[in-house]
Order: C-alpha cells, then structure tokens, then sequence
C-alpha cells in the first residue's frame, strides 16, 4: 500500500491507523511518503499512489479525483515556553512578530477579519521538522493543528497562544483516484484511518 500523507494527518492519525490496519494485515507491505497536497495529487493521479492524507484549506482537489473529509480540527496559535509574547491574548499583540508557516497565504488568513494586518515577516516552510526547530528554539511564532500540539509538539517545548479571535479550521481528508478499483489492502488502511479519525473528532 502506498500512500502520501502530510504532516497534519502523519501526527494526528498515523500512529493509531497503523496499529489498527496491522492487527488485520501485520505482514502487508506499507510505504509512506511525506507531502502536501499539490505536491502528492500529481503521483496518486499517475496511479504511483493508493491514497494521500493531506491537510487542506482552500485547494481544489479536481474532478479526477473524489475527497472524503475525515476530520476538521481547530488551529492553534503557538511559540515555544518562555517566549516574550507567550502571554498575549490578540493577533494584534503577535503582529510584529516573525511568523513561520507553510506559506504566507496561512498566516495571511488567520489575520483576515481581525482588522490587523499580517505580520510582514513570514518565513514559508514545507517541513514540520524545520518549522517545530524555528518555533521550539526559536523566537518565530506559528499555527498548528491541535492535535499536533497535544499530541506531539508539547513534549518539544512548544504551548499555545490562546488568542481571543476565532481562527479557521483545518480539514484532513483522504483524496483517491476517481473510479479507480482499491485493493483489498488499501481499503482495510483506508478504514483504519476513518476509524483513527473518528477518535479524533472534536
């Protein structure tokens, strides 16, 4: 089984689909790359992908493909323990600040409607490597899935920023070939991460 998965959905839901897809099939041969979604759509449409697990906002997938929503989480705001503006309450007070994140339009987003104007210093990083170092040992300031701060970021160093706006959500999704027959493994993974999605949900 082959299959793309971004950082997001690699944290939050990997861990646990694994463990479930192998107490059914504990010799099937796996085979994960790491990807967002305009990076991994153009593979799962060669048919070199069974399946991509990727976080998303606003792309458009495309007819060829069908996306099935697993799971939408809350974003959270966040810096390393310690950092200057770890008190704050407003994207305002965050404003002058260095922001990391996937790209700029993230960052742009999480400030539209507040009546701020988005930082100007927006460092773009395609890898939750590079930007957990930059927000754990450094003084850049980032947005993260929730359940990647729960579950993995807090034992780096690395709290939430409980600003009062209400910031946008992230939606999970496994996107698949349209009309494309799943093996019978693909499908029992595709099921072990439903059934780990369903835990998640908030």
């Amino acid at each position: 089984v082959r299959v793309a998965v971004s950082s997001v959905p690699a944290m939050a839901l990997l861990p646990q689909a694994l463990a479930l897809f192998r107490a059914e099939l504990p010799a099937t041969a796996l085979e994960f790359s790491e990807g967002l979604a305009p990076m991994v759509l153009p593979a799962l449409r060669d048919g070199l992908l069974d399946l991509a697990l990727v976080q998303h906002r606003m792309e458009r997938t495309g007819p060829e493909f069908d996306c099935e929503e697993l799971l939408t989480t809350p974003l959270a705001i966040c810096a390393r323990v310690g950092h200057a503006r770890a008190r704050v309450r407003s994207l305002a007070a965050l404003q002058q600040e260095e922001w990391v994140g996937w790209d700029r339009a993230m960052v742009e987003d999480l400030f539209a409607g507040s009546g701020t104007e988005p930082p100007q210093r927006i460092v773009g990083s395609r890898s939750m490597e590079i930007t957990r170092a930059l927000v754990g040992r450094g003084d850049l300031v980032s947005v993260f899935a929730r359940p990647v701060v729960d579950r993995e970021l807090a034992r780096h160093g690395i709290r939430t920023i409980p600003v009062r706006e209400r910031l946008p959500e992230l939606t999970i999704s496994a996107i698949t070939r349209r009309g494309a027959q799943p093996t019978p493994a693909a499908a029992k993974f595709l099921a072990a991460v439903r059934a780990a999605a369903k835990s998640l949900r908030y």
